[in-house]
């Protein structure tokens, strides 16, 4: 499995709404809505910057890669599950 590096830290922001009219908004920002969850945690919902997350998933490792989370101050590793595309 692949490791985190320096360059694969994804900045997100927390959101509060979480219905699909916020989501809607949120894409037309240029953010994408995701939820954040495990490590005996409760999920967060956030919003994250769509082209730091297609160079996750167009790298090497693909989805598999675990990368730096940074919510707001606080850093967690994280790996992408699930992901739509439209």
């Amino acid at each position: 499995m692949a490791t985190a590096t320096a360059t694969n830290t994804v900045e997100a922001k927390l959101r509060e709404a979480s219905d699909k009219n916020a989501a809607r908004r949120l894409r037309t920002t240029g953010l994408i809505p995701a939820v954040l969850y495990g490590a005996k945690k409760d999920p967060r919902a956030i919003a994250v910057d769509p082209k730091q997350i297609m160079k996750i998933l167009h790298s090497a490792s693909g989805h598999n890669t675990i990368f730096d989370l940074n919510v707001d101050g606080e850093q967690a590793k994280a790996m992408v599950v699930d992901w739509q595309y439209e």
